[in-house]
């Protein structure tokens, strides 16, 4: 099986997406008040709020799809196509989009498997230190209002690096 991605354009997408939700987790107060609320309806509340919160993206003249790897598969070959890094204009495009959205929408439901706002901070910090130990120059993440987070930086970062920190961070998902 072979598998190609843009690790750097997938982590800068999923640190919009993680960063603006981290704010949104239950504080445990929050989640001893709805204890009925069973992970598979929080799962299903947070999958509706997502395909809106995507939908209002690409009103606002942002598809997130374009930016995202395309799969497809041959038998046990996977091919996948990587798309063209984001440019500064869709950066700062996609920053106002989430913003007008994020104000449309409101918050996402709460899920209890998402990084409290501490937890993500600090993810992010550990994240950016190993990239610097790694010999990149790579800032601190600068928290925005509502736990959201600036668009990291993309730069040319080996692949290994990134997984290792992001493993390393313990960024859900970046075990495997």
């Amino acid at each position: 099986m072979r598998i190609t991605r843009n690790r750097g354009l997938i982590f800068l997408a999923g640190l919009m997406l993680v960063g603006g939700l981290a704010a949104c987790a239950p504080t445990p107060d929050a989640a001893d008040e709805s204890p009925d609320l069973d992970s598979a309806s929080q799962e299903q509340e947070f999958e509706d709020w997502q395909l809106a919160w995507e939908k209002c993206m690409k009103d606002e003249g942002v598809d997130m799809s374009q930016f995202m790897v395309k799969a497809s598969s041959d038998g046990d070959e996977v091919e996948q196509e990587v798309p063209e890094p984001p440019s500064d204009a869709d950066i700062a495009a996609m920053e106002d989009a989430r913003e007008v959205c994020d104000e449309k929408l409101g918050d996402p439901p709460t899920r209890d498997d998402m990084p409290s706002d501490d937890e993500m901070n600090e993810m992010m910090l550990t994240f950016a230190q190993c990239m610097r130990d790694a010999g990149y120059d790579f800032p601190d993440p600068e928290p925005g209002p509502a736990g959201t987070v600036a668009a990291m930086p993309m730069g040319d970062y080996d692949p290994a690096d990134m997984d290792a920190c992001m493993t390393e961070a313990g960024f859900p998902g970046a075990e495997g």
